[in-house]
């Protein structure tokens, strides 16, 4: 099972409606891991604890659902704290 095959719309359209107007997707991914622990720690437990790879799948998952999510990537990234607290860039998003 790939870490993919765990990730559905429904799932993320709840996640939509809790995050701010405008979102980035490292709040996005605090927000999953906070409601759906479990299928994120699963997630995790398939790619060997290396939570990089997860959250790139849920990244780049918004972005291949973001018509069916209804949300826009705005231009440019920012540095957001990671799930972890590290720094990092990463997409912004606005609902539609």
């Amino acid at each position: 099972m790939k870490t993919t095959e765990t990730l559905n719309v429904e799932d993320f359209k709840v996640c939509v409606a809790l995050s701010n107007n405008e979102f980035d997707s490292h709040d996005f991914i605090k927000i999953y891991a906070g409601i759906y622990a479990a299928k994120y720690v699963a997630m995790l437990r398939l790619c060997g604890g290396d939570f990089t790879i997860v959250d790139r799948d849920m990244a780049n998952f918004l972005k291949s659902n973001a018509a069916t999510l209804d949300i826009i990537r705005l231009s440019g990234d920012v540095e957001s704290e990671n799930i972890i607290g590290n720094i990092s860039p990463n997409a912004t998003w606005k609902k539609a």
